[in-house]
């Protein structure tokens, strides 16, 4: 029968080997399951560190968008850096270019450190260093656009290389913030161990950076729009402060050519009342002519001021444009004679009636413009012609044409003939100052018409120059011409007690010549201080008071009459002077004025306040 077979017995090598198998089996489990363990620790960490990124890049963009102050976003970077890589101190220096195109970097006084660390050593060496391209490890990232990182013990000839071991630092890292390719900031960390930052660091220091160029960025443009905009109203500042002068240039230039004129017109209204033969007549009524004509550009010259200033107005008057056209080539008549030229007008396009509402000072004075310069541009013997027709294909819009066998005006003048103080070539030769057609440009503009000239090309084809404006001329009423104008005349006698503060001997010789006229005198004072201690001696019906006067001006002493505490501060005031800007009036207005009469005197307007008074007083 079989035997049973014994159990098998392995001997003790083999219980040996199999059991440090097993050991061995362990180990390698062990050493794997150690191995994940790390790998799932550092990807962990890892994703840690990624979502402490994303959390901190966030944090500094929103701060960004929102428009923080430069230095508190770069505050906060600094000092997330620091926390985010366990460096102990961190700082920013700004970068500036010098006027020889040198760079350098000043302090920004931004620092940050942790509270284990004492940099107050660290942090004066530094600042007390003024680092320029290449010079330390700020100056290398600076010449180089790039992060860089350097250790103590490797660069003992960089300026901090002593101090830095001595504060604990043993290396340090800086990084470029870039506005586009610019560096314009440095960012500078100090380690406490010297390791090199990996490739994920500098990659999310560099994320950093560009935040902050684009902080800096918008900062540079918010302070280049600030100061273009204090520029801006700096010049405006200028501007209207050289408009103030310009203003009160010309209200004295004002004031000084009206008072001689005062004086020229009045005593040639003066010497009208006297017996003259023709000739004596003919001579005075161009005196009287060419006197009302200086003060009608005068009066443009202050048109012009306020069409430039957009407080122009536009008088709506009816008035005969070809009488008006006729008298003006009648003035013109005789130099332009003198000179051999001829003058003709074709009036042969327009209606029978002649009559127009228009503004007749700006027509006027653009007329007489374009005429005066077509006789000193025109050569000896040539011609000057001027057309009046409605425009073409334009209702109620007039045409006025100023022609010559002058050579006309170059091409490359065309473009500012109009601006004012640029004349054209000619009339740079001539010493003209290029106001008259800038005053002709502001008068058409203003009555919403045009202005031009004829280019090279069409004044060669055409055989001279030519000027022309349109303008909107809304036709008279037919049957509305006025009666043939006289001298005024008061209605009746006039009694009046006048008294006239004048500091001018020649206008207080036109008053009292023009008063003479109608049997009036008037008791004439030399300042405003004479006047009010006149008043206060005895009554007048009436005060005619100057502006400008010594010891006392005009408004003072109008201000002085009406606080007496007498009859005598009821006495009408006219201001009688030259001084007529809006100011003016609005001084005189607050003053206490009852009118103003301006210099030239206008003799009807005179007679009227005469008139006006002395009905005031009969009712009294």
């Amino acid at each position: 029968m079989p035997r049973p077979l014994a159990p098998t017995v392995d001997p003790p090598t083999v219980l040996l080997e199999r059991i440090a198998r097993l050991e061995r089996r362990l180990e390698r489990e062990s050493r794997a399951r150690h191995e994940a363990e790390l790998i799932a620790e550092r990807e962990t960490l890892n994703l840690f560190q990624q979502k402490e990124q994303i959390r901190l890049l966030s944090e500094l963009a929103i701060m960004a968008n929102r428009g923080g102050e430069v230095a508190e976003v770069l505050r906060m970077a600094i000092q997330s850096i620091c926390t985010f890589t366990s460096w102990p101190i961190g700082h920013v220096q700004l970068v500036e270019t010098l006027a020889d195109g040198r760079r350098r970097m000043r302090p920004s006084g931004i620092w940050w450190a942790s509270e284990t660390f004492d940099g107050a050593a660290l942090i004066a060496a530094t600042e007390a260093i003024e680092f320029v391209d290449g010079v330390g490890l700020p100056g290398v990232v600076l010449s180089n656009s790039r992060a860089y990182w350097i250790a103590a013990d490797d660069n003992r000839t960089l300026p901090r290389s002593r101090i830095a071991p001595d504060n604990g630092i043993a290396a340090g890292v800086a990084l470029p913030v870039l506005v586009g390719s610019d560096v314009v900031a440095i960012l500078e960390f100090g380690q406490v161990i010297a390791r090199e930052p990996g490739q994920d660091t500098l990659d999310f220091l560099g994320q950093i950076g560009a935040i902050l160029g684009r902080v800096i960025e918008r900062d540079r443009a918010t302070v280049a729009a600030a100061t273009a905009q204090r520029d801006l109203e700096q010049m405006l500042h200028r501007a209207e402060a050289a408009s103030r002068a310009k203003t009160q240039l010309l209200a004295v230039a004002s004031h000084e050519v009206r008072t001689p004129l005062n004086a020229v017109l009045g005593l040639a209204e003066a010497l009208a009342a006297t017996p003259l033969d023709d000739e004596q007549r003919d001579h005075l009524d161009g005196i009287r002519r060419s006197g009302g004509m200086l003060l009608r550009l005068l009066s443009a010259v202050m048109d012009f001021v306020r069409v430039e200033s957009g407080a122009s107005a536009v008088a709506r008057t009816e008035f005969d444009l070809v009488q008006m056209t006729r008298d003006l080539l009648e003035l013109w008549r005789t130099p332009a004679a003198a000179r051999g030229l001829s003058m003709t007008l074709d009036v042969t396009a327009l209606p029978e009636s002649h009559r127009i509402i228009s503004d007749p000072g700006k027509i006027e004075q653009t007329l007489t413009n374009l005429i005066s310069n077509a006789v000193k541009f025109t050569p000896d013997g040539g011609a000057i012609h001027v057309r009046l027709s409605p425009s073409v294909g334009k209702a109620d819009r007039m045409l006025v044409e100023v022609s010559d066998t002058g050579q006309g005006v170059a091409d490359e003048d065309r473009d500012q003939l109009f601006t004012p103080f640029q004349p054209a070539r000619l009339g740079r030769e001539t010493g003209g100052a290029g106001m008259g057609l800038a005053i002709c440009a502001a008068n058409i503009q203003a009555l919403g018409g045009e202005i031009g000239c004829d280019s090279e090309a069409e004044a060669r084809a055409a055989g001279g120059c030519r000027f022309w404006f349109d303008f909107p001329a809304e036709p008279a009423r037919v049957g509305s011409e006025p009666e043939p104008e006289s001298e005024p005349e008061p209605e009746a006698a006039l009694t009046l007690r006048i008294l006239a503060a004048e500091d001018n001997p020649a206008n207080q010789r036109v008053l009292q010549l023009l008063l003479a006229q109608i049997g009036l005198e008037a008791r004439i004072v030399d300042d405003g201080l004479a006047a009010v201690e006149s008043v206060q001696q005895e009554p007048f019906d009436l005060i005619l008071m100057d502006a400008n006067m010594p010891r006392m001006n005009g408004v003072e002493a109008v201000k002085a009459i009406r606080a007496l505490e007498t009859k005598a501060c009821l006495t009408p005031i006219v201001m009688l002077t030259a001084n007529v800007f809006e100011d003016d009036l609005l001084r005189y207005q607050e003053a206490g004025v009852d009118g103003v009469l301006a210099k030239p005197i206008i003799v009807s307007e005179l007679f009227g306040i005469l008139t006006a008074v002395q009905e005031m007083t009969a009712a009294r």
